[in-house]
């Protein structure tokens, strides 16, 4: 394999290194173990899957698009029922940057829909990674979120179902991607 091929896996994992580094000191160490475990697992299941052979965006885009739709969906209402404000109460922690990463994220999930159709490398990472972290491990953490802050609702937990079972589409439709091992 060619630097040129590698540079991609090079990168993404450099980033994902300094997300699980610097993440505690601005995402707090719940949403670093939240978002450092997601593209920790997201990065390795691209590596041997997506990474050498990308998925086929006519079969993937659609469902690809519903996760991040429906995961906008889901981070309208953590906003509207003060998800920072609760989740910041709960772990100790100020995540009043809330609202501008909810914009940031969503900009990079559809730009990375554009980079499927041209099956780049790193778009067939945040694949992964949406589908791995706001999809499952996020809808795995909203579920405990109301026993640890003892109440029967936290925000987000109405609309968490939606990106989730997406989500657990799309990975069985990335799964079926076959390895090419050369």
């Amino acid at each position: 394999m060619t630097a040129k091929k590698i540079m991609p896996a090079v990168v993404v994992g450099a980033i994902v290194i300094a997300l699980l580094i610097y993440g505690p000191g601005f995402l707090g160490p719940v949403g670093t173990l939240i978002m450092g475990s997601s593209a920790v697992l997201a990065y390795f299941a691209w590596l041997f899957t997506t990474f050498k052979t990308p998925a086929d965006p006519q079969a993937i885009l659609p469902l690809y698009l519903l996760v991040v739709g429906t995961e906008l969906i889901h981070m309208s209402e953590e906003a509207i029922a003060d998800f920072p404000g609760r989740f910041g109460r709960l772990f100790d922690t100020d995540i009043s940057f809330f609202a501008p990463l909810v914009l940031l994220a969503g900009g990079i999930w559809v730009i990375a829909g554009v980079g499927l159709i041209y099956k780049n490398p790193v778009a067939n990472f945040f694949v992964w990674f949406v589908a791995i972290g706001p999809g499952i491990i996020n809808g795995i953490a909203h579920v405990t979120f109301p026993f640890l802050a003892g109440t029967l609702y936290f925000p987000g937990l109405i609309t968490v179902i939606f990106p989730f079972a997406a989500s657990v589409l799309l990975i069985r439709l990335l799964l079926q991607v076959k390895p090419n091992i050369a």
